[in-house]
């Protein structure tokens, strides 16, 4: 069984953010869907293909518990999500930046303790479910400060607790040059960027394969919100 499990932060599907992020890297999470992509002046089709392709297999999200692998049923995991999530509350984020680097991300200004203390408690719950790192996906991740190493063994993802960094990427890799590149997103993300963004809502995801994208099984509202709905 190849099939992974992640607990994402995706933002509404019908708000400025979510539609753009969805529409950037090409599908849904939720329905799974393909969408067609933004066209831009000075960034062709190939080019956007070519720096958002992985992250189109993870879609338009925010990372709580990264994907691991597990020997329980998916019952148990949706069963602890809606336990944790009636016991969780909602977090303001407020605006988010877009960030350039060896990726491309929208980030917070900083990480609100209580986003680091929802991270730490979702990652420390569903930990017992997931199956211990093979040598293949240690080395994927190549060498790592001692402490970053550590979390890696322990908790199946080396950004965790204390190393959390929330973010959205929205391209796994930037051009040589990426300066054009970066003022297309920029200005296309102008209207999403606009709003201020708050944690009200985590999903339960699965990719069937590692070569497969990862779909929405279950999203969990987190209160103040009186709803919970399927994707």
């Amino acid at each position: 069984m190849t099939e992974r499990y992640a607990i994402y932060y995706l933002p509404d599907p019908e708000s400025e953010i979510g539609r753009f992020g969805s529409a950037l890297l090409g599908r849904c999470l939720r329905g799974g869907q393909t969408l067609a992509r933004p066209v831009w002046p000075g960034v062709s089709q190939a080019e956007l293909l070519r720096h958002t392709g992985q992250a189109a297999l993870y879609g338009f999200h925010g990372t709580i518990v990264a994907p691991f692998e597990t020997d329980s049923p998916e019952s148990d995991l949706l069963a602890l999500a809606a336990s944790l999530a009636e016991s969780s509350r909602a977090v303001k984020l407020g605006r988010l930046k877009l960030r350039g680097g060896s990726f491309a991300a929208l980030w917070p200004e900083t990480t609100p303790e209580s986003l680091s203390l929802l991270e730490r408690r979702w990652v420390t719950a569903f930990s017992r479910f997931r199956r211990p790192l093979t040598e293949s996906d240690l080395s994927r991740r190549g060498p790592l400060e001692p402490r970053l190493k550590a979390n890696l063994l322990q908790w199946g993802y080396h950004l965790v607790f204390d190393d959390f960094k929330f973010h959205l990427t929205v391209a796994d890799s930037l051009p040589a040059e990426p300066e054009g590149f970066l003022a297309a997103l920029a200005s296309g993300l102008a209207p999403a960027l606009a709003q201020p963004l708050t944690v009200d809502r985590l999903a339960l995801c699965r990719q069937p394969s590692r070569t497969e994208p990862f779909v929405c099984l279950k999203t969990f509202w987190l209160p103040d919100s009186d709803n919970e709905t399927g994707c």
